[in-house]
C-alpha cells in the first residue's frame, strides 16, 4: 500500500474512532466516500485497461442487483442445512422421485391423474369464442375495461402469428419431431401432479429471441445454489465459473446421477410449482400431493393385495383347524399338503375338501361374516382422501358412492362434476396459463395475452334468455345484440331481422312517417291528411265521436 493511500486510510479511521464520532462527522465521510467511489468508477470505466472496464462493469451491475433486490428476510435455510456442494439446492423429502412416479402408477391415483390430463387436453385447440372450450390470444385488457378491446387487422395478424407459434411448439422448423400442442399439456400436466415441478425449456436464438419450447423431465431439474442467494454470488462465481447475465446467475440446473450436466438462467427454464410454500425448511420446493398420500397410497395396496391373495389362493381362512389326539409330524405334514392341494390355488376355489384323519379335527369361527371389517367402507374412504387432496370428486374417475347421490338435492351429479372441476380443474388451468404467459407469449409480445377459454362456461339457453330480457326491457339495443352474435355491426339496407317490432317499424319507413306526411300534404296542397292516420282515426271509436261532437257543436255554428 502506498503511502498517501496509508495516510488517507489512518485519517478516516481516526476521524471515525469512538473517541471523536458524532452525527456530523459520520455524515461527512459517508458523503466522501461516495464522491469517491463514483470519481473511481468513472476513471476505471475511462481507462485504456480492458481489466478495470469489466471490473466496474460487474460492480455497478452488482449494486443495480442490491439496490433491486432490498430484501432483508431469507427464503431458505441460513445456516447451510441443506448445501451439498454438488451446485445445486437439494430436496428436502425421504421420498425419491422415482418413488412417488412408482406411487402414480397405483390404479386410483393414475385414474386421478389420467382424467386431469384428458380434461385439459380438451383445452388443446385455438378458438375465438370465450364460451367454447378451448384457448385464445387477445390483447391485454385493463382491470377497469369490462368491455371487449377491438383488433384491427394488425392484431389478427399478430394473434394469428402467435397461434401458429403456439400450435406448432415453435418456429424452429421441426415438424416431425416437435410435439404438437395437446401433447406439451398433457405432458407438463403430469408433472405437475405427480411431482409438482412442471418444467419446459425455452429456447432462443443467438439474438436472444424465443424460437421453441419443450416439455423436459421434471424429475431431473433442480434450484441451483445460487438460485435467489445474493449472499454467496462471488463464492459461486469463483467456485463454479458462472458468470452473471443481465445481472443473474444460473436458477436451475439438470441433474443427472447427482452430478449438474446443464445450467439454466431464469428466462430458458420454466421451473412451475403449484402448492408453493413460504416454509424455508422445503428449500424452495413445492410438496406434492403423492407425499401426502404415502399412507394413504399404502393402505390401498394392502386392501388390493389382501383381496387379491384370496383369489390366488382360493381359500379364505377365517378361523382355525383344532387337531384333537396325539398326531405326529408326519401325518400333520400329509394333512397340511392335502388340504392345500384339495383347495388352495385359483384352480381349486370354492371346492369342498374330503380328508380321511384318524383324529377329530374342529373348526373354530373366528369370523363370522366380512363385513366385520367393513372393507367396502375402509376402501371407499380410502378413495375419497385421495380424491380429496387432488380436489376431484370420485363421480368423474366412474366411481358411484352411495352417500355422494344425495348431495347438491335433484341435480346431484351434474351439480357435483361442476363443483369438482371448478376446485380442481380451474386452478390447474390458470397455473398452465400464467407460466404460458410468463415465458412464452409475453416474450414473443407484451401486448397480448393467453387465455383458456370456456373455464367457467355459461348455459347457453341461458344467456340467450337474459339477453332476451334485456333487449325487451331496453337495458341495450338491438344493434348491441346482433354485434355480440354476429361480430360485425349491424346493417339495416342488407341484414333482415324476422322481429315483428323489425317488421312494423320497417313498414312505417316504407309508408312514411307523420312528419314526411305532412311536408308532402302541405307542398301538394292535400288536407285530405294521411290516409293510414285517417282511416284508424275511423276505426277508433273515441275519435271518430269527438269528430261527430265537433261538426255539430263548433263548427255548424
Amino acid at each position: 500500500m502506498s503511502k498517501k493511500n496509508k495516510s488517507k486510510n489512518q485519517n478516516i479511521t481516526k476521524s471515525i474512532s469512538p473517541t471523536n464520532i458524532d452525527l456530523l462527522t459520520i455524515s461527512q465521510q459517508k458523503q466522501v466516500l461516495e464522491l469517491q467511489e463514483q470519481a473511481e468508477i468513472t476513471k476505471m470505466l475511462r481507462s485504456t485497461d480492458v481489466n478495470d472496464i469489466l471490473k466496474a462493469q460487474k460492480y455497478l451491475a452488482n449494486m443495480e442487483k442490491r439496490v433491486m433486490n432490498p430484501t432483508k428476510s431469507f427464503i431458505f435455510p441460513p445456516d447451510d442445512e441443506f448445501y451439498n456442494s454438488l451446485g445445486y439446492k437439494n430436496h428436502p423429502t425421504n421420498t425419491s422421485y422415482t418413488t412417488i412416479r412408482n406411487m402414480a402408477r397405483v390404479p386410483h391415483i393414475r385414474a386421478i391423474i389420467t382424467t386431469r390430463m384428458d380434461q385439459v387436453a380438451k383445452f388443446s385447440e385455438p378458438t375465438i369464442d370465450e364460451q367454447q372450450i378451448g384457448w385464445t390470444i387477445r390483447r391485454k385488457r385493463s382491470v377497469f375495461d369490462t368491455k371487449k378491446t377491438e383488433v384491427d387487422d394488425k392484431d389478427k395478424r399478430r394473434i394469428e402469428d402467435i397461434i401458429k407459434f403456439l400450435v406448432d411448439n415453435g418456429i424452429s422448423g421441426n415438424t416431425w419431431s416437435n410435439d404438437n400442442f395437446e401433447a406439451f399439456l398433457r405432458k407438463v400436466t403430469r408433472d405437475a401432479l405427480e411431482i409438482d415441478q412442471m418444467t419446459f425449456e425455452c429456447i432462443r436464438n443467438r439474438r436472444g429471441q424465443l424460437v421453441e419450447f419443450l416439455a423436459v423431465d421434471g424429475a431431473t431439474f433442480r434450484l441451483a445454489e445460487t438460485y435467489d442467494d445474493r449472499d454467496g454470488m462471488d463464492r459461486y462465481r469463483n467456485q463454479y465459473g458462472f458468470e452473471p447475465i443481465n445481472g443473474y446467475y444460473p436458477s436451475y440446473v439438470q441433474v443427472w446421477e447427482n452430478n449438474v450436466v446443464s445450467e439454466f438462467y431464469p428466462w430458458e427454464l420454466c421451473f412451475g410449482i403449484r402448492n408453493i410454500n413460504t416454509s424455508v425448511y422445503n428449500n424452495g420446493y413445492g410438496i406434492s400431493e403423492l407425499e401426502d398420500l404415502i399412507q394413504v397410497v399404502t393402505w390401498l395396496l394392502y386392501g388390493m393385495q389382501y383381496n387379491g391373495n384370496f383369489f390366488k389362493q382360493g381359500s379364505n381362512p377365517k378361523g382355525l383347524l383344532t387337531v384333537q389326539g396325539n398326531l405326529s409330524d408326519s401325518s400333520l405334514n400329509e394333512f397340511k399338503q392335502a388340504w392345500r392341494s384339495t383347495i388352495a390355488g385359483v384352480q381349486n376355489a370354492h371346492k369342498l375338501p374330503i380328508i380321511s384323519a384318524q383324529d377329530e379335527i374342529k373348526w373354530i369361527d373366528m369370523q363370522h361374516s366380512n363385513k366385520d371389517m367393513e372393507f367396502g367402507n375402509w376402501n371407499d374412504f380410502l378413495l375419497i382422501l385421495a380424491c380429496s387432496i387432488y380436489k376431484i370428486d370420485p363421480t368423474e374417475l366412474g366411481f358411484q358412492l352411495q352417500k355422494a347421490s344425495s348431495l347438491f338435492g335433484q341435480d346431484g351429479q351434474k351439480a357435483r362434476l361442476e363443483h369438482s372441476q371448478s376446485k380442481g380443474l380451474t386452478p390447474l388451468l390458470k397455473f398452465i396459463q400464467n407460466k404460458l404467459n410468463k415465458f412464452i407469449v409475453s416474450q414473443l409480445d407484451p401486448n397480448y395475452e393467453f387465455v383458456f377459454t370456456g373455464v367457467e362456461q355459461e348455459d347457453k339457453i341461458q344467456s340467450l334468455d337474459m339477453d332476451v330480457k334485456k333487449s325487451a326491457a331496453g337495458f341495450v339495443s338491438m344493434e348491441d345484440m346482433f354485434k355480440k352474435y354476429s361480430n360485425r355491426d349491424y346493417n339495416k339496407d342488407k341484414d333482415t331481422i324476422l322481429n315483428q317490432i323489425m317488421m312494423q317499424i320497417k313498414q312505417q319507413e316504407a309508408f312514411g312517417s307523420q312528419q314526411s306526411n305532412e311536408a308532402v300534404d302541405q307542398e301538394t296542397g292535400d288536407e285530405s291528411g294521411n290516409p293510414f292516420k285517417q282511416g284508424a282515426d275511423d276505426q277508433n271509436p273515441f275519435t271518430k265521436g269527438m269528430n261527430t261532437w265537433m261538426e255539430s257543436n263548433i263548427f255548424n255554428k
